[in-house]
């Protein structure tokens, strides 16, 4: 699992670093900035925070590590692949694809897995 305190500070590092308000941040992703307060506030699920951290990191074009922080053990949560970077190539061109901003896709994406049980629960075994 990760270390959701160091996450959480990255994710908070990395908005105002870019100098964002928390709407701005969370617009690219297709979330709220009140959704935005209560992931930096520390307010969200483990396994939550991990995916909306994936999400921001395919929006803003940085490596997921730099926003994750792993704690007990490692695994990795992808989105539905451990080939992260292949997965962001193929977001990348269905976004240019249908004209639609990389990150809500992201976002749709994390969102059918976090509320599918079982496909979460295949991701997170591989």
């Amino acid at each position: 699992m990760i270390d959701k305190t160091k996450t959480v500070e990255n994710i908070k590092s990395l908005r105002t670093k870019l100098g964002l308000s928390q709407g701005a941040f969370g617009k690219r992703i297709g979330v709220t900035g009140s959704l935005i307060s209560i992931l930096e506030a520390g307010k969200i699920p483990e396994q939550k925070t991990e995916m909306y951290a994936l999400a921001l990191s395919a929006a803003y074009g940085i490596n997921k590590d730099e926003l994750i922080v792993n704690g007990r053990r490692e695994y990795d949560a992808g989105i539905g692949c451990k080939c992260f970077a292949e997965d962001l190539i193929k977001i990348r061109s269905l976004a240019d694809q249908y004209g639609v901003p990389m990150g809500k896709i992201v976002h749709d994406i994390i969102i059918t897995v976090i509320y599918d049980e079982e496909l979460l629960g295949t991701i997170l075994n591989q």
